[in-house]
């Protein structure tokens, strides 16, 4: 089999420059393509996907994530490989700066599928995995957010002061040259 498939998702919501989205995405979704049509696998093409919208600060992962109460970035991130039926996942992660890359690696050197919170914080440090002070998550638009909702005692989700469904996940799915799928999800 020799075609590949890649489609990536930035979530969803009320967006504000819909240029700059545009742009972003097909930034992303073109050199994943092109990767995959290097021969890269599908697993490897997600992660490079997801983890290069995670670092955007205009999507919910990573680096743009929706600020809690306490104006801290949790992260949630997992990943699969329809190849092996392999998974891993992340949740309520805080300072990793791509949660996704936590996720691949829990699947393949942690014995659990799933590990939240301090112990997935710890195993990211043992992976020698990206870490960023609670700073870099706190981009001057989502601190604005918090402080807006703060004030009319709301919850901010996402991208749009108006909506209350949850929208904000970011991921990616792809079909490699050989056939087989992963697909990659992260939000904040």
């Amino acid at each position: 089999m020799s075609d590949v498939s890649l489609m990536i998702h930035g979530g969803a919501g009320a967006i504000r420059d819909p240029h700059r989205y545009e742009a972003s995405l097909r930034t992303i979704v073109e050199s994943g393509a092109s990767l995959l049509a290097k021969g890269w696998q599908a697993l490897e093409a997600v992660l490079h996907c997801v983890a290069l919208l995670e670092d955007d600060p205009l999507f919910n992962a990573g680096r743009g994530s929706v600020l809690n109460a306490e104006g801290d970035a949790l992260c949630d991130a997992s990943i699969m490989d329809g190849r092996t039926l392999k998974a891993g996942a992340v949740a309520a992660v805080r300072g990793v700066r791509n949660p996704v890359r936590l996720a691949y690696e829990v699947m393949g050197k942690s014995g659990p599928v799933l590990l939240v919170g301090a112990g997935a914080e710890r195993f990211a440090r043992e992976q020698h995995l990206a870490i960023e002070s609670d700073d870099y998550f706190r981009t001057e638009e989502r601190v604005a957010q918090l402080a807006k909702a703060k004030r009319k005692h709301e919850i901010a989700l996402d991208h749009s002061d108006a909506t209350d469904a949850k929208l904000g996940t970011v991921g990616a799915v792809a079909r490699d040259r050989n056939g087989d799928l992963a697909a990659a999800t992260s939000t904040g």
